[in-house]
């Protein structure tokens, strides 16, 4: 209904622009009056639609996810929160980490596009793509993303930071000497399914 509206109210006036997609500016689907409809023509302009959006309810950053491995495939359909929050342009609502068995990291089943022009279903760690687009040199080598704070659930791009394995190590070394007992932090649990479902 709401593309019918808007292909009727601007009739002959998008040129030869295809019409991609319509956003109720309101978030009401319901309402199809056309001062809340949003034509959308290409993925750029929904891209930075829902960037400004977003960061205006929020009070907070967006930007389009990176990907930590940008040579194998790209995350042009997903916008990340400096808090930590993953929103998808698909399906306009945001992740929900999956639950399951005890798993470190928040786990996302996310859609990318793969170098070769198809797309793939993987399991994305949510901590690593928060990390990816917000830090600076994205999987540097030899590098893993940790929790500062040492909570898996938080993830707002301050609160991560890529260390070595050495480093880790050290630093865990370090917080059982003055007594930090992570025993008794609530660890939210999660399930991971196979790594990539090619789709069909």
């Amino acid at each position: 209904a709401d593309y019918i509206m808007v292909n009727s109210f601007y009739c002959g006036m998008f040129g030869e622009q295809e019409l991609l997609d319509v956003v109720h500016h309101d978030w009401f689907s319901k309402n199809l009056r056309i001062e809340t409809l949003v034509p959308i023509f290409s993925l750029e302009q929904l891209q930075n639609y829902f960037v400004w959006r977003l960061s205006e309810m929020h009070g907070s950053r967006f930007l389009v996810a990176e990907s930590s491995c940008p040579d194998q495939c790209t995350m042009s359909n997903y916008l990340i929160g400096e808090h930590g929050a993953v929103f998808g342009l698909s399906s306009k609502l945001y992740m929900q980490s999956k639950k399951g068995s005890v798993v470190y990291a928040c786990c996302l089943s996310v859609v990318v596009d793969l170098v070769d022009g198809s797309k793939a279903t993987i399991n994305a760690k949510e901590h690593i793509i928060v990390a990816a687009t917000f830090q600076e040199g994205m999987a540097p080598e030899g590098k893993q993303v940790h929790h500062i704070d040492g909570n898996p659930r938080n993830n707002a791009a301050k609160n991560l930071v890529w260390l070595t394995t050495k480093k880790k190590h050290m630093q865990i070394h370090h917080e059982i000497g003055h007594h930090r007992h992570y025993d008794r932090r609530p660890v939210m649990m999660y399930h991971f399914q196979p790594d990539v479902e090619l789709l069909k």
